[in-house]
């Protein structure tokens, strides 16, 4: 933890019905996933009915919680009506297709405070920019197409289909449809598919979800899936990969 140094600040780390107040250098409990912090600049505030974390100067992002949502809530606490989030921005995902020799991208989404950006590696290089006005371009073969506007981010009211594909990811299109390598670039999130495993095409859906909305997006049922959801970002990010044909065996 950092502590400014004009900002002189007093953690306090609780569970219900308890308080122990410590300084910033750091204590360590034996259990501490069973505690809640909150750093504060003011000795006297009531730390044991608060229910987000608190950073002086910072106020948290707050996304409402809806009341049939299934959350985990601390044994003895009430059941919070919001939940509070630091968005982190850019928040990068990248998914690399290898067969033990090479590592080619196979999809990446990058959310910004401009918006939302998808890209694709198959052999069109589809690339999809969601803005946060709504506006909605795609990039095709080098070129900029405009295809209209969606609503505004972040706070849409349902699940919005970003951009979705189907690709191959044989050997053969590893090695002669120049795909791009991964060389270990920087990014929140890798996720490797293994193409010894899966079978010889993926067709993947990038979603823009609202907050605890994610069990809405629509699933097919006559292929299994890879679900991936982020809730780091206003919307939540859940990208579903489905695996189209057999499996290879192991």
């Amino acid at each position: 933890m950092s502590i400014h140094p004009q900002h002189p600040l007093r953690v306090f780390w609780y569970q219900p019905g308890r308080l122990l107040n410590i300084d910033a250098n750091g204590v360590i409990f034996p259990h501490l996933t069973r505690w809640r912090y909150i750093v504060a600049d003011d000795p006297h505030e009531d730390c044991l009915s608060a229910s987000l974390t608190k950073v002086v100067g910072t106020p948290m992002n707050r996304a409402p919680i809806p009341g049939n949502a299934k959350i985990l809530v601390e044994v003895g606490s009430n059941r919070p009506s919001e939940m509070g989030y630091d968005p982190f921005a850019p928040f990068r995902m990248l998914w690399v297709i290898t067969n033990g020799v090479v590592r080619r991208k196979f999809l990446w989404v990058t959310i910004r405070k401009t918006g939302i950006y998808v890209a694709h590696a198959g052999p069109d290089s589809l690339h999809t920019s969601y803005h946060t006005d709504g506006t909605v371009h795609w990039k095709l073969r080098k070129q900029k197409l405009s295809v209209g506007t969606r609503p505004a981010l972040p706070n849409i009211s349902e699940p919005i289909l970003v951009q979705s594909a189907s690709m191959a990811i044989t050997d053969e299109v590893l090695d002669k449809f120049q795909l791009a390598k991964f060389e270990d670039q920087t990014a929140d999130t890798v996720i490797y598919l293994d193409n010894r495993m899966l079978p010889g095409g993926l067709h993947y859906q990038v979603w823009a979800v609202p907050p605890f909305r994610h069990s809405e997006i629509p699933l097919m049922t006559d292929q299994p899936a890879h679900i991936h959801l982020v809730t780091h970002t206003c919307p939540w990010i859940e990208v579903v990969i489905y695996e189209q044909g057999t499996r290879r065996k192991a």
